[in-house]
């Protein structure tokens, strides 16, 4: 309704449902979030909201996202702290 009003729209999305994003919104601009490989299990285990299961399998399915971040429109790299990407995410929802 949004985005056929003409408005912009932000949306925290799933990267498995990208290319039917892209599909049904051909002008659909994308953020790609980011951070190292190596830090993402110790991350995930902080959080405390997946068993171990859950991260093995989140962290196969992020090597298959990797490729995906080729097709991004702006990438940010969240390894400096939340404040830092969350700053980056504004500047570019400015910007645009």
């Amino acid at each position: 309704e949004w985005v056929a009003g003409g408005q912009r729209v932000l949306i925290d999305g799933s990267r498995a449902y990208l290319d039917q994003a892209r599909e049904r919104y051909s002008m659909l601009k994308v953020i790609g979030i980011d951070a190292r490989l190596e830090s993402l299990p110790g991350r995930l285990r902080q959080r405390g909201r997946e068993d171990e299961q859950a991260i093995t399998e989140r962290l196969q399915r992020n090597v298959a996202y990797q490729s995906s971040l080729n097709q991004v429109d702006w990438r940010i790299e969240n390894n400096r702290g939340i404040e830092h990407a969350a700053a980056q995410m504004l500047a570019i929802i400015r910007a645009y």
